[in-house]
């Protein structure tokens, strides 16, 4: 019947509505974890930086551990421990 077949393309029409919003939230979501794994990554590497800085300054020896960990934004401790 017409109604029934207008019933049908209403449902077509909503599943197929429903499948574009899943599609969108996913790949928003994809989006916002490659931009949060970008920038842990960026960070990672940041802190590894500072890291390597404080190792040369301590093997320099010039610098007392204090004056590194101003200058990398390390603790004394974690100077201490390279």
């Amino acid at each position: 019947s017409i109604e029934e077949r207008k019933a049908y393309f209403r449902y077509l029409e909503s599943l197929s509505l429903s499948k574009s919003v899943l599609w969108s939230s996913r790949v928003l979501g994809f989006d916002e974890g490659k931009k949060i794994g970008i920038e842990k990554g960026r960070a990672e590497g940041r802190a590894n930086a500072m890291r390597e800085m404080a190792r040369a300054l301590k093997a320099m020896g010039k610098m007392t551990i204090d004056e590194i960990a101003s200058a990398t934004n390390l603790t004394p401790d974690e100077i201490s421990k390279i």
